[in-house]
């Protein structure tokens, strides 16, 4: 956790609640309690990569990309809702630490008037580290291991709970960017120019962004130059 140790899980989630102001949230102490309850219906919907659910994700996990383009979609929702009729339906998005995720439970909620869809704060890599269980098709993984997603954000994935698989979205220029970040804080990300062009970047939505000089948390101003080379591969349906 040391490269990450000037944001941290607090910086993370408060980077998503910054980015998404208007998504449920649900801790992943409150997911593995909700799966527990056989009052309630719990509907996983996991916004990574293809690549990186093939990995690892949480039991019986339905794919749907990390924009929610998985072509059927709305009747999975549907299917879900029809079928647990009278049981308390939850939707539980998750991604790798939250953003991702947190998109789509803004997209869902706009777009498909869900009332009951959550965001899982800290998602598959939080989860996996506080020793949770995780799948890869139908069978539990004898040692949890996650799609460690980029170099910038598997400093927050347990170096014990990474995959050796390549990353997904390498920067260029990975230890710049850690350093950049990390010694800056996030605590006031207040300002709508760094959620505009930091955040995104940062989540790997950006091919080539020259970030305008930004003030973070009354440091000296630094001009960071992010190069990510960033191709989204789609793949065919999954679950």
């Amino acid at each position: 956790m040391g490269l990450f140790s000037g944001l941290g899980w607090t910086g993370m989630i408060q980077l998503c609640r910054l980015s998404f102001p208007k998504a449920k949230v649900m801790s992943t102490a409150e997911l593995d309690e909700a799966l527990s309850d056989s009052g309630k219906s719990v509907l996983l919907l996991d916004a990574r990569k293809a690549e990186e659910y093939e990995v690892s994700h949480l039991k019986e996990a339905v794919w749907v990309g990390e924009h929610g383009e998985r072509p059927d979609l709305k009747s999975v929702i549907k299917t879900f809702q029809d079928s647990n009729a009278g049981k308390q339906q939850i939707i539980a998005c998750y991604c790798s630490v939250g953003y991702r995720s947190g998109r789509l439970v803004a997209k869902l909620s706009t777009e498909q008037e869900c009332s009951n869809v959550f965001n899982v704060e800290g998602s598959l890599f939080r989860w996996a580290n506080e020793g949770r269980a995780v799948w890869c098709g139908e069978s539990q993984l004898e040692k949890a291991t996650v799609h460690p997603y980029s170099h910038f954000w598997s400093a927050l994935l347990d170096e014990d709970k990474r995959s050796e698989l390549p990353y997904t979205t390498p920067l260029s220029q990975p230890d710049h960017a850690h350093r950049a970040v990390c010694a800056s804080g996030i605590s006031a990300l207040s300002s709508r120019n760094v959620r505009a062009t930091v955040l995104p970047v940062l989540a790997g939505e950006v091919a080539d962004v020259d970030c305008r000089e930004l003030r973070w948390r009354g440091a000296c101003p630094v001009r960071i130059r992010f190069l990510r080379r960033f191709q989204p591969q789609v793949r065919g349906n999954q679950t």
